[in-house]
């Protein structure tokens, strides 16, 4: 029976699945959108999947996944996954835009501008975004980057602004009776082979003010990104984001480094 493999359509997610054209000859991997890879997981039709915190929080306690301790997206400071985009002179902002394949990304800006800001927003899903969507909403919240716009803010920056972990974007799940071997081996060759830890800066200079702003993204797992995934599905039961807390299984109980 061939291993059934589901991962997101969400381009910075594209390191940890860069080669998943080279194993289409070998396994059945499909690229899908986060509502069904959810519902996919709790009706006990994957073998392996790629998902978010909210994802892995969601799942129903009847289906048991554990988290593949190989690969992951985890990010601290700045790096520029993600920027938020206000529209120019805002007293108040109440909506927040965002594309089908952004939601999560969507989540958490909201969170950070309830939690920092004070900022109750309305999410609100658009088929495609651009930065002129800002005539008719508060912000936006994209991956791309709308050169020349500088009223923004950098969301995994912001984000360990406010919390003080690193923001865990995604890992890979599968069932906890998965054979550690197989699973592992497949999430190794699904990722593009880039150094374990990215460096991002970023240097601002003009003729009244200089600053250097910086960050990481590691896609390597550890005993920190399970901190984070743990920290971070707290704080989604503690604002009543999910129902239920998560305890986290980790396949093989494997030390981690």
């Amino acid at each position: 029976m061939s291993i059934k493999i589901y991962f997101p359509t969400n381009d910075y997610l594209s390191d940890l699945t860069q080669n998943f054209s080279k194993l289409l000859s070998r396994y059945d991997l499909e690229r899908i959108d986060e509502t069904a890879i959810s519902n996919l997981l709790n009706n006990s039709k994957v073998d392996l999947a790629l998902v978010d915190p909210i994802t892995y929080a969601n799942i129903s306690s009847e289906n048991e996944y554990a988290i593949v301790p190989t690969k992951c997206l985890l990010a601290a400071g700045y790096t520029g996954i993600a920027t938020i985009y206000f529209a120019k002179y805002l007293r108040d902002i109440q909506t927040l835009a965002y594309s089908p394949e952004n939601n999560f990304l969507a989540i958490l800006a909201s969170i950070i501008l309830k939690e920092k800001y004070s900022f109750e927003t309305e999410n609100i899903e658009l088929i495609n975004i651009s930065i002129n969507d800002l005539k008719n909403y508060d912000a936006i919240i994209h991956t791309q980057k709308f050169d020349g716009y500088n009223n923004t803010l950098d969301l995994t920056e912001e984000w360990f602004d406010a919390f003080e972990y690193p923001l865990p974007f995604a890992f890979w799940i599968a069932p906890i009776d998965s054979d550690y071997d197989s699973i592992t081996q497949i999430t190794n060759l699904m990722f593009d082979s880039s150094p374990k830890d990215k460096i991002i800066s970023q240097y601002n200079q003009s003729e009244t003010f200089y600053y250097h702003r910086e960050g990481i993204i590691a896609n390597e797992f550890s005993e920190e990104a399970i901190k984070s995934i743990e920290d971070t599905i707290q704080l989604f039961y503690q604002i009543g984001l999910i129902d239920n807390m998560k305890d986290l299984r980790i396949l093989g109980n494997k030390e981690i480094d």
